[in-house]
């Protein structure tokens, strides 16, 4: 983390972290300009707060068409992703006295969800897919050998500005997770990050 600020109120400790950890770590295995600019993380524990930024449309997704294919840069940026959230998770409940973990994730820049793989007819989940797996396997591991259960309470916002992306998001992360689950705990919306989250 490059700032940690620490303040009280109420008699709850509030910990904002500023966190440049996906684009060094990115910078580490040789990719530079991270289509993940920062993680902001808001912490009232249990509640967290996770915003994921990228800064440029590189791809165009189209429902009824193959999905644009992945480049080696976004398969690192993914694998960073995937272990940052499910070693946040891990941190934030180290404290078994903690039953419950509430987060709200938001992916400023959520594309179609999903690209062509190497092989034909392959697929590979993109990161709206891998934040809610991520998080699912990590909620699931924190029950494992426990009587008493604890609880991963995540609501998951993907924002995407380009209609067609948009679409094509919606269509894959119904027919993935089930209609029952569009508008509770994952919800999409439609234009800028900087529109649906002005002030945030």
């Amino acid at each position: 983390c490059s700032t940690c600020d620490h303040s009280h109120k109420a008699g709850t400790k509030r910990s904002v972290v500023k966190c440049q950890d996906i684009d060094s770590r990115a910078a580490e295995h040789g990719y530079r300009g991270s289509a993940l600019s920062s993680a902001a993380i808001s912490c009232s524990r249990p509640t967290a707060i996770t915003k994921m930024v990228k800064h440029s449309d590189k791809y165009v997704w189209v429902v009824g068409s193959s999905p644009p294919p992945l480049d080696p840069h976004s398969v690192v940026k993914h694998e960073i992703v995937r272990e940052y959230l499910s070693r946040y998770v891990q941190v934030l409940m180290s404290n078994y006295v903690i039953d419950r973990l509430v987060l709200s994730i938001v992916d400023g820049f959520a594309g179609g969800g999903e690209y062509s793989g190497e092989k034909a007819g392959e697929f590979v989940p993109g990161s709206p897919q891998i934040v809610i797996d991520a998080l699912t396997e990590q909620g699931a591991l924190l029950n494992v050998g426990r009587e008493k259960p604890r609880t991963l309470d995540v609501r998951y916002y993907f924002v995407e500005k380009t209609r067609s992306n948009f679409e094509y998001l919606n269509t894959l992360l119904t027919l993935r997770y089930g209609v029952h689950r569009q508008g509770q705990d994952i919800i999409t919306l439609p234009g800028t990050f900087q529109k649906n989250f002005a002030g945030s």
